[in-house]
């Protein structure tokens, strides 16, 4: 099945501080499968990176319809942020690259 994120939408789901990874893993998915907005998306659900002590971002262009989504996994919070909108502009296009904001930014652990 393809997918079209402009069409289709983005769709995600996050977990941290699990006791295990597939405890985490199963949250993660069961969270995107839940995804409001994104329908087709959510039907495609997936994990796609796993971390232990780092931090995630996950960066969009909130405008519906447009393609710009990135995310990243880092050592340090504004790493993580950084790399997720670096991610986004790259499939924003040229008319959506200033839009791409970060979506949400969290740490594992002890992490900040």
């Amino acid at each position: 099945m393809t997918s079209s994120v402009s069409k289709d939408g983005v769709a995600f789901g996050t977990a941290i501080n699990y006791k295990s990874e597939e405890e985490a893993r199963k949250a993660a998915i069961d969270y995107c499968h839940k995804f409001k907005g994104a329908p087709k998306a959510s039907a495609q659900c997936r994990v796609v990176g796993t971390f232990k002590d780092k931090c995630y971002a996950i960066s969009m262009d909130p405008k519906a319809g447009t393609p710009g989504a990135g995310w990243s996994i880092a050592a340090i919070k504004s790493d993580a942020e950084d790399h997720a909108v670096t991610n986004c502009k790259a499939t924003a296009g040229s008319d959506g690259r200033q839009f791409c904001v970060v979506q949400e930014l969290k740490c594992d652990g002890g992490m900040s």
